[in-house]
């Protein structure tokens, strides 16, 4: 395991458990999602003397539990625009404590969803914990300055 992926590892974990108080992800040291299931994927740009793409995907019933959990919501109080602000909450938050290990002096972009068919590999790697039977990926991946957010 690199130290990038340590790092993501331990930021996660932090950023999870401590700030948000979810107990169950995984951190990738690459990516992992094959096609299948209705996910949503997130994603937030660190550039500036690094050029990297912080990407999460989760199941949507994920993603419910977790905007029902940060907003003190119930299912029903639900709109598809708190879902999206949720998972947007985790990405951003993710994305600014890897920058500021980074150094601090790169650029972070707006955290982007979008709708996805991305289940996970049953083969879970270290840093996995318990979130209600599903799992947050979260993963780091090097990007070319003129790659987009599809």
């Amino acid at each position: 395991m690199d130290f990038a992926h340590l790092m993501l590892l331990q930021i996660t974990t932090d950023v999870c458990g401590s700030k948000l108080g979810l107990s169950r992800f995984r951190v990738l040291d690459r990516s992992e999602i094959t096609d299948g299931e209705e996910s949503l994927e997130g994603s937030i740009r660190i550039t500036g003397e690094w050029d990297l793409e912080l990407r999460v995907v989760c199941p949507r019933a994920v993603a419910v539990q977790l905007t029902i959990e940060m907003y003190d919501k119930t299912v029903d109080e639900l709109s598809e625009e708190n879902i999206r602000d949720a998972l947007r909450e985790v990405i951003g938050v993710i994305g600014s404590d890897v920058r500021d290990a980074l150094g601090g002096n790169d650029r972070l972009s707006c955290p982007r969803v979008r709708e996805s068919v991305s289940p996970f590999d049953t083969d879970i790697p270290p840093g996995q914990g318990d979130f209600h039977g599903d799992i947050l990926t979260v993963h780091l991946v090097e990007t070319t300055r003129d790659a987009a957010f599809a």
